[in-house]
Formats: structure tokens, sequence, C-alpha cells
């Protein structure tokens, strides 16, 4: 009786979230800018087709779906390097502890790097080389409710720069997981409120209501994940993903993306990758198209720790 009306709980939860932020962002449709937050900062995630609202834990929940964060019970300290297209590179250190009670809190820190710029004034004179950077800063809580219901939080500090400008924002995530047996289901708000001003142009960053399902098969080892969205420019997306353990050491993943209208996105098409994991060390290599460019390469190496 108490395992059913937990099941019970969980389920009205999701549903009330779902109704009271999936009508929220409906209303918020428009232009956004700081688009470098829709990049993947975990291998593992990517990998996936971004099909990781209800399977996300450790370091990964930070960007995936915060209530995951002390959802592992272990601690994990990650590193990730991405080669994005010419000197645009993307590098990430996350750490996720968990606490007593089945919370958990994290930190992470996101640098992309946008090589050099070419610089001209109005003219059309050329005045040199500048820099620009994008920052972000991730601080993040999660707390189990009950036994079938975690929820989380994740703080984003964002800075961006170009040349001798700059912009400045804080963001929220919101997210819950309510784990069902084999089953998980996931919902996230990402980017919640914050906009960025270069100059006088005022633009909200890349806000999106996220859900997921997730079944853990082949005794639990094994992942099957559905996930679908909606931004703030008013587009559907549909995501896949299946992560097989082959062996004790060997992890294989494959997922597809695609936006339900008829309209490129870069992230669209089947995205593979795989795992090496050695005891308390694990290394991760994901594959992600990106339209018309060579795709995205991305590596994370973790460590876990605390068991």
């Amino acid at each position: 009786m108490t395992k059913w009306l937990g099941v019970r709980a969980a389920w009205l939860l999701v549903t009330l979230f779902c109704m009271f932020f999936g009508s929220s962002l409906i209303a918020e449709t428009g232009a956004s800018s700081g688009d470098f937050l829709k990049i993947s900062a975990y291998s593992r995630g990517m990998a996936m087709g971004g099909a990781w609202v209800a399977v996300a834990e450790g370091t990964g929940a930070l960007y995936y779906n915060p209530a995951g964060i002390g959802r592992k019970g272990v601690g994990e300290l990650s590193v990730s390097h991405s080669e994005l297209l010419q000197d645009l590179k993307l590098e990430n250190f996350s750490i996720a502890y968990p606490l007593r009670n089945g919370s958990g809190v994290g930190l992470g820190v996101s640098y992309l790097g946008y090589g050099s710029i070419a610089g001209y004034d109005v003219s059309g004179n050329a005045t040199g080389d500048v820099s620009a950077y994008s920052l972000l800063l991730a601080v993040g809580f999660s707390q189990r409710v009950s036994s079938n219901l975690s929820v989380g939080v994740v703080i984003k500090p964002v800075f961006e720069r170009l040349g001798g400008y700059s912009a400045h924002t804080v963001t929220t995530d919101i997210g819950l997981i309510a784990d069902l047996g084999q089953f998980s289901f996931g919902a996230q708000v990402v980017n919640w409120g914050g906009s960025v001003k270069f100059i006088d142009d005022k633009i909200s960053l890349p806000t999106a209501f996220r859900v997921g399902i997730a079944y853990r098969t082949l005794g639990a080892s094994s992942v099957v994940s559905l996930g679908g969205s909606r931004d703030s420019e008013g587009l559907y997306a549909l995501s896949s993903g299946i992560e097989y353990h082959y062996s004790q050491n060997l992890t294989l993943r494959t997922g597809y993306s695609s936006t339900l209208q008829n309209q490129s996105n870069a992230g669209d098409g089947i995205s593979f990758g795989v795992g090496l994991n050695m005891q308390s060390i694990g290394v991760d290599y994901s594959y992600c198209p990106s339209g018309s460019l060579d795709g995205v390469h991305q590596i994370t190496a973790s460590y876990r720790f605390g068991r």
C-alpha cells in the first residue's frame, strides 16, 4: 500500500509539473540568444541523442536533469572536451556528490572559446583580431522527496564576451525524476528566466521544456529511452537512445534526434558513442551530427568515488 501511494504521488507531481511549466513555455515564444547553452557537456547523453532526461545521474545531471545529481549514490568528477567547427572548442569540468537521505550537490564550469575573430570598423577596415568566449557556471542541488521521486534545481550564471563588449545573466533549470521499477520518468525546464544584453539589444535565453521516459533492461544494466521537447521558438523535437552494456568494461550507445517541423536543426540525425569502464575510471566518446558541418566530437573522462 505504501509503495502504491508513493507511485500515485510521483505520477501526480509529474503531471502537475508538466501542466504548469509546459503551459508557461507556450506563452514565451520568441527569439533567443546563448545558443552555446544547447551544446551538451556530457558524452553519454550526447551519444543517446539527448534522450537523457529520465536517465540523468551524476555530473551529467547538471545539464540534463538536476533531479539526478544525487541519484547515482556515488560521487563523480568529470572532464569533457568537445571539438566543434574550426576553432570552436567547449571545455567542461564538473563534480557531483551525494549527501544523506538521497540528496546531492553539484558544481560545473563550461568554457566555450571562439578562437580569433577578425575585427573591422564601420568603414570595413581591419582593426585586428578580437577575442570572444562564453562561460557557464552550474550550481545544483537535488533532493529525494519520496522513495520514487527526486527533484532538483541548477542555478546558472552565464557570462559572454565579444571584444570589448560583455554581457551576463543568471538562469535556472528545474527538474524531477520518478523511478517506478524498471521505468523512470523525467521532466525538466531548461534556462528558465534571464536574458543577455549587448549594447542596446536584449535577448532571452533558449528556454525549453523536456520530458522523457526510460526502461532499464537486461538486469537493469542497459537502457532504452525516449524524449520530447518544446523550445521557446515553438519547435518540437523527439529523441531516442539506447545504451547497451556489451561487457563489464565496454558500453555501446546510439541515438536519434529530429525536429518535427520542416525546419533544419543542427542536432538532427543519428548519434553514437562508446564507453570504457575500468573500475572507478570511465572514458566516454560521442559523435553528434551538426547540420552540413562535420559534426561534434566529444570525450568525457570521469572518476567515481565514495562507493
